[in-house]
């Protein structure tokens, strides 16, 4: 219970220390920054993510399109079988 009371203590004087900071024009350009640092990390993690969504999406339906090939495969060599 302890640690919870000091990390909120903690979070609520983070907050008012970056209101602070924010007020005085240099503080306003550096959480700028800073936010849009997390934007472009944002943005290049979902289109990593989507990429390889898309790799995967791929992949399963190669193997889908294989699979369907190997049956056909199978089922030609059973009726060879069958004919001779």
């Amino acid at each position: 219970m302890r640690r919870l009371g000091w990390l909120i203590a903690g979070v609520g004087i983070g907050f008012a220390a970056a209101h602070f900071i924010d007020r005085n024009p240099k503080g306003h350009e550096f959480f700028r920054r800073v936010n849009r640092g997390f934007e472009e990390f944002n943005r290049a993690f979902a289109v990593g993510y989507r990429n390889v969504e898309a790799e995967a999406g791929e992949e399963a339906a190669l193997d889908e399109i294989e699979a369907a090939l190997r049956g056909l495969a199978d089922k030609n060599e059973s009726a060879a079988d069958e004919n001779e």
